[in-house]
């Protein structure tokens, strides 16, 4: 978990992955500049969503998931970038 950040029951915080392709000219991409990405990857840092009392194990600090792309919430703490979640705007979890 970051250190000074606790996410409200409910909330998944998770720190975007992004990942840079080179065009044949030699551009380097972003993730932002692929108009077929429609989904991001992230990589979760803090999960505080609830089963039994207890966290959801399908959502694991360090597991790795795809939220849609204009999905969360933006914060920045301690110049990095966070993307706090709810759990119905995850689209998928890379197992």
């Amino acid at each position: 978990m970051s250190k000074g950040l606790i996410v409200p029951n409910g909330r998944i915080l998770v720190k975007e992955i992004v990942t840079e392709r080179k065009s044949a000219g030699g551009v380097i991409l972003t993730g932002e500049s692929d108009p077929q990405n429609k989904a991001r990857l992230g990589e979760v840092v803090s999960n505080s969503i609830l089963v039994n009392n207890q966290p959801n194990d399908l959502y694991k600090v360090g597991g790795k998931l795809f939220f849609g792309k204009f999905a969360g919430a933006s914060l920045t703490h301690e110049y990095e970038e966070y993307i706090s979640l709810l759990e119905s705007e995850i689209v998928a979890v890379v197992l």
